[in-house]
């Protein structure tokens, strides 16, 4: 099957100083398969600080793989998801805190606003970045209460409002409404 290499995703890996191969046998393959969704994992990061956890979703593997990488670099643990349903399944599994969910807004499954709805419920306390390259103003007005990253976006940029946000106390002010649920089966 055929990468979707969109426009926002060739201009995010480039302003991002990242290269992409589209290849059909590919699958936007950075390393090996883990076995373990958290290796290496301890309590604390250096001297015993608190080594923040991200949790990613976005179903665009280069964007994902992309973001994983550079907060990865940047000291930041990351669980990373391919949609919304499967962020909600790691976030569940994961034992410790989880400091920030960074999402995209339209997914399979499980849409971002959506994902963040439930982690804001199950996790009070979590913060939430959502992106997107879809049309600004229809996604800044469904997610008024969140902190928004339009795509395409550069490295700088990325962990320069990660930083931003988790200075912020978690507070829980990041509510948003109650998930969409389909109505009950008669």
């Amino acid at each position: 099957m055929a990468q979707n290499v969109g426009n926002s995703t060739y201009a995010t890996t480039i302003q991002c100083g990242g290269f992409w191969t589209a290849d059909p046998k590919v699958n936007a393959y950075w390393g090996p398969p883990r076995a373990d969704p958290w290796p290496g994992r301890t309590p604390g990061g250096p001297r015993g600080l608190h080594q923040p956890v991200i949790l990613v979703a976005d179903d665009e593997a280069l964007i994902r793989n992309l973001v994983t990488l550079l907060l990865q670099h940047e000291g930041y643990f990351v669980l990373s998801a391919a949609d919304g349903h499967e962020g909600l399944e790691l976030s569940r599994k994961y034992p410790g805190l989880i400091d920030l969910v960074i999402t995209d807004v339209q997914m399979p499954r499980l849409n971002g606003t959506d994902l963040c709805a439930h982690l804001i419920e199950e996790r009070p306390g979590i913060r939430v970045l959502v992106m997107s390259g879809a049309d600004m103003r229809e996604i800044v007005s469904q997610n008024a209460n969140m902190p928004f990253l339009p795509k395409p976006f550069d490295g700088e940029t990325l962990k320069a409002r990660v930083r931003a946000i988790l200075a912020q106390p978690a507070s829980g002010a990041e509510r948003v409404a109650a998930p969409s649920t389909p109505a009950a089966a008669g």
